[in-house]
């Protein structure tokens, strides 16, 4: 299946595979773009790849033994990366939070990027440190992606 939307001059690369949800992929893609200059990358190359409930559900069966969707997996291995998240799974959170899919597919984002730079949520107080970090680089995006829009007239 060929990607919807690559850059491969990039060191994160955005593959749509999955047709369920109709997104902005230029706004994801600022998104991504800015995420690169904020968080420092240890990795040479990410690959989101944006995918169906079904699909997540069955990577989660395959490594995590669980039989249900989840929002966001992240894998590294040797100096590459693959996040995959379910946009399915996003949009039903975007709605809970009251913000748009594409943000929260960008909040998985980073929450994936973090993993792989080190962070991990496996304790109340590791939760609240990358949770804290999460937010802060999402916020700081959100703000250059909603400044970029308004002066490209996209409002």
């Amino acid at each position: 299946m060929k990607p919807t939307t690559a850059r491969s001059e990039k060191k994160i690369l955005l593959i749509n595979r999955q047709k369920k949800v109709n997104l902005q992929l230029d706004y994801i893609d600022s998104g991504v773009c800015m995420l690169e200059k904020i968080i420092p990358i240890s990795v040479k190359k990410i690959n989101i790849v944006l995918v169906s409930d079904r699909h997540i559900i069955n990577l989660n069966k395959q490594f995590l033994n669980k039989k249900h969707p989840t929002d966001v997996l992240a894998f590294k291995i040797d100096s590459t990366a693959e996040i995959v998240i379910s946009v399915e799974t996003a949009r039903r959170q975007a709605k809970q939070f009251c913000h748009r899919t594409e943000e929260e597919i960008l909040y998985l984002i980073i929450h994936g990027i973090l993993h792989i730079s080190g962070f991990n949520d496996n304790s109340p107080n590791n939760y609240g440190k990358m949770k804290r970090r999460q937010d802060n680089i999402f916020y700081e995006i959100l703000k250059h992606v909603t400044t970029e829009r308004k002066e490209q007239g996209c409002g």
